[in-house]
């Protein structure tokens, strides 16, 4: 009796031997595609040099790529801080690179974070180029024109129909300044003092330390306190007609531009030339404060000095 022929199988069910080379085959097959598709994703992030590559110009060690600017002071207060968002647009297209901002609130410890980041540029206080231009840390550009002039006064103020004429018409009210580090803050008002041998705990009623000038200028307004020390670079955009100015310093520079003092040479006259020469008619808004740049004149500073031996408390290090 004939049977019809079965197809040989391995023992125990197993899978014949041919089965077996095509899921092999298939199995190899996969391997070759995935590897080409993984090879294929990694070209894009590792290349391999051009051919031209040797004779390609080789960038000087000091060019850089972008600058970092810190920013702890500009003048002409909050009404002008979009004007200097637009410089340092400017700036940045016509140094035809990009500028990593980083601002810089307290102002304490600006100077330490200057030369900790070893930052570019900076836009800093008197205070703070005093300090920082002592240890040679940085070198002056520029300083801006604000309202039609380069320097600043200190101002003890009250309100516009207050009947004080000078600080001693003040004498046991509630007086208000910014930061200690700040030269128009706590630093003009231990001036005032010290001129009169006075000490301001005794004089005033009351010293309160560490607001901003905008919220003290506020706090005069409301007559929660009757007087308080601005800068009058950082208030030119606040209509000053509801105030009083009773005692003025003499003028010194305005918060000025500056550069580390590492920075390549023609970088730094690239900056200045930039800044000096920028239309800031084309360029800002039609009210704004900020009226150019002109170079930064260490003499303007003599008094910054006076003011900053004025409080103890400085040990004029960043």
């Amino acid at each position: 009796m004939s049977h019809s022929s079965a197809p040989d199988r391995e023992p125990s069910g197993r899978t014949p031997h041919r089965a077996s080379r095509a899921w092999l085959y298939a199995a190899l097959a996969v391997s070759v595609v995935c590897g080409a598709l993984v090879l294929y994703s990694l070209s894009g992030l590792v290349k391999m040099p051009s051919l031209t590559s040797e004779s390609a110009p080789v960038a000087p060690s000091d060019e850089r790529s972008s600058l970092d600017v810190a920013v702890a002071r500009t003048a002409g207060g909050p009404g002008e801080w979009n004007n200097w968002a637009r410089v340092f647009k400017y700036l940045s297209e016509e140094l035809e690179m990009p500028l990593n901002i980083r601002y810089l609130s307290k102002e304490d410890e600006a100077a330490s974070i200057i030369v900790a980041s070893d930052a570019d540029i900076a836009f800093i206080c008197a205070h703070q180029y005093l300090d920082l231009t002592d240890v040679s840390e940085v070198e002056g550009v520029c300083v801006p024109i604000i309202d039609g002039t380069t320097t600043t006064r200190m101002w003890l103020i009250v309100r516009a129909d207050d009947p004080a004429t000078s600080m001693q018409d003040v004498r046991n009210s509630v007086v208000a300044a910014s930061d200690k580090s700040s030269l128009g803050g706590y630093a003009y008002l231990m001036y005032l003092c010290l001129e009169r041998d006075l000490a301001p705990s005794d004089f005033f009623s009351e010293v309160r330390l560490g607001d901003s000038q905008e919220s003290n200028m506020s706090d005069v307004l409301s007559g929660d306190i009757r007087a308080t020390i601005v800068n009058s670079a950082q208030v030119a955009s606040w209509d000053m007609s509801e105030f009083k100015i009773i005692e003025e310093s003499p003028p010194f520079g305005g918060p000025p531009v500056v550069v580390n003092s590492d920075m390549p040479q023609e970088l730094q006259d690239r900056i200045e030339g930039i800044l000096i020469g920028m239309n800031v008619e084309s360029q800002l808004a039609e009210d704004s404060v900020i009226d150019g740049f002109v170079p930064v004149d260490p003499g303007d500073y003599e008094f910054a000095k006076v003011l900053r031996d004025s409080c103890g408390h400085h040990d004029h290090k960043p």
